[in-house]
């Protein structure tokens, strides 16, 4: 297949660049990015990287993943910073689906795989949550995923899946990196009162999943990207201080977290019970469904 792919720097990118450079199957890979130099060093020789859409022709292409967008969490939310957050996913989709729409046709559809997150249901409790629930959340990440995947689905002559990703587990990065100093330092415990679902996937998963998409082109509309065992926060920092061999009897109040993150606390404090049905329907196989087994795989030399 002949892939572009955005933000193809990036955690997930990188995840599933390599996935696919080594898959049995001839893939040639085409990746757009706002750093040139920086990609051309970290990339392979045989991928093809451009900074511009004008340097390629859709019509060439059988598939579209993009993967662009700033980290969320990584700076407070000035309205400055919500902006850039903004504007760094929905610049980027829009000028895809511009181009999608004037250079793709109803006879030869480009299958069109767009970056989201569980995030758009906004806080949910305990609910079990598939690819059908819609009461979403006003919340600020939420609210970002809402319109996202308003400008994708805009799409016509495209084919368009949308990726709700949670919580990515890799030892490369993301949000595992952060989590572990804490636990190392004896200082790990619960989130407020840990009830809160935290839905997440090894990073392999999560990209075999992105490729199970590519394969089966029947599959379309909202993809929970997330284990068919999501926990709780309490059961995720127990699973997280018995493979590395911590104590985690601390508990990180609320207003701590507010104080510290300030709206950002949102994305802690509360979560959502998302389960990949669609991928199960689909008959996808996980490698690790199960959380102490992910964490065994990646924090265990």
């Amino acid at each position: 297949m002949n892939i572009l792919i955005t933000g193809g720097t990036g955690l997930l990118g990188a995840a599933l660049i390599r996935l696919l450079r080594f898959d049995n199957e001839v893939h040639k890979l085409t990746v757009f990015t706002r750093n040139y130099a920086k990609a051309c060093r970290n990339l392979h020789a045989s991928i093809t990287v451009i900074d511009s859409f004008d340097e390629i022709n859709l019509v060439d292409f059988d598939a579209i993943i993009n993967l662009a967008g700033e980290p969320i969490v990584d700076k407070k939310w000035t309205a400055k910073r919500k902006k850039q957050i903004m504007s760094s996913r929905f610049d980027t989709t829009k000028a895809l689906v511009a181009k999608i729409n004037s250079e793709c046709s109803a006879d030869k559809k480009i299958q069109f795989i767009s970056a989201s997150a569980v995030g758009i249901y906004g806080p949910q409790g305990a609910e079990s949550i598939d690819e059908t629930f819609s009461s979403f959340g006003n919340d600020f990440g939420s609210k970002l995923c809402q319109q996202w995947e308003e400008i994708a689905t805009t799409a016509k002559h495209a084919n368009v899946t949308l990726l709700r990703t949670g919580i990515v587990l890799s030892n490369q990065g993301g949000a595992l990196e952060k989590m572990i100093p804490p636990f190392w330092a004896g200082f790990g415990g619960k989130i407020s009162n840990g009830k809160q679902y935290m839905p997440w996937i090894h990073v392999k998963d999560w990209a075999r999943a992105v490729k199970f998409v590519l394969e089966n082109k029947n599959i379309s509309g909202p993809i929970n990207l997330s284990a068919p065992t999501p926990v709780s926060n309490k059961e995720f920092t127990h699973a997280l201080a018995t493979v590395l061999h911590r104590p985690a009897i601390l508990r990180v109040p609320r207003f701590v977290l507010r104080m510290t993150l300030g709206e950002r606390a949102d994305l802690i404090i509360f979560g959502q019970n998302a389960v990949p049905t669609k991928l199960l329907d689909n008959k996808f196989e996980f490698k690790y469904p199960v959380l102490a087994d992910a964490l065994e795989d990646l924090l265990l030399l």
